[in-house]
């Protein structure tokens, strides 16, 4: 394309560089490689024939003779893409510091006075004695026996264990009894005693001499209280273990007695709600 003068020249060129600077559409490769500074093109162009261009400059310095141009050759940023997918939770951070204690809260309502303002009941318990009179003195417990009471029905409650004691001559004959008590209302107690014997001077074995089963010989118990009572034993028909004690009508004894010996007296004693 040919233009008649010189001012038509200029405008043409100032047109197409307005043209490429607003619709940056041209490549890098269609313009001039002189004054390329960060996708800007930089040309001084002759305002006379034959119009060449030449290197230009960002601060649109151009020798006397050239006029300056400039255009983008960088390429219009293309659409947003799609979001990517979210990343791995990264790991829980250290805890924070303790905040600050809160205000202590109002008293709450006070309770209400336990029944009667009295004790709570104590465990109930069943006790039983082994007496011993030796030389016709008082009876005295050789040994006592407790257990606690409440067994679901109809179970009892046992207290056993073992005693000993000796008879020398000049004691005979000693005697025996058992007595019971109940620190709660409503309990009978069953008694069980296996006496043995042995020589007092050598100490050999002789054997049972008695046996005493129950408050009679039917399986009886007696009922107890708060105190200490003496209660029967049923020990059969007959009396063995040597003394001159009469035998108790119906075999049901309030006391046994022994002659010289060492005896070991076997006990048990069951208490149940009657």
């Amino acid at each position: 394309m040919k233009f008649s003068n010189k001012s038509r020249v200029i405008g043409a060129l100032v047109a197409i560089g307005a043209f490429i600077l607003i619709g940056t559409a041209a490549s890098a490769a269609d313009k001039p490689s002189t004054g390329l500074i960060d996708n800007w093109v930089h040309v001084c162009v002759d305002k006379s024939a034959p119009y060449a261009w030449h290197k230009g400059y960002a601060d649109n310095h151009c020798p006397s003779g050239q006029t300056q141009m400039h255009w983008y050759v960088g390429s219009t940023p293309g659409p947003k893409g799609a979001t990517g997918a979210t990343g791995a939770t990264g790991p829980a951070g250290p805890a924070g510091a303790p905040g600050v204690a809160g205000a202590t809260g109002p008293a709450g309502p006070a309770g209400a006075d336990g029944q009667d303002g009295t004790d709570a009941q104590a465990l109930p318990y069943g006790v039983a004695s082994i007496n011993v009179s030796r030389s016709g003195g008082a009876f005295t417990p050789w040994a006592t026996a407790t257990t606690t009471l409440g067994s679901p029905a109809p179970f009892g409650d046992n207290a056993s264990g073992v005693v000993r004691f000796s008879c020398s001559d000049a004691q005979a004959p000693c005697k025996l009894n058992v007595n019971a008590l109940a620190t709660a209302a409503g309990y009978k107690v069953y008694p069980r005693l296996v006496i043995s014997k042995e020589n007092f001077d050598t100490g050999a074995p002789l054997g049972n001499c008695e046996y005493a089963d129950g408050t009679d010989n039917s399986g009886g118990s007696a009922a107890v209280t708060g105190t200490a009572a003496d209660i029967t034993l049923g020990i059969g028909g007959s009396l063995d273990c040597g003394s001159a004690q009469t035998y108790p009508v119906d075999g049901v004894a309030t006391e046994l007695w022994v002659p010289k010996g060492r005896y070991n007296v076997d006990y048990t004693f069951y208490f149940k709600h009657s």
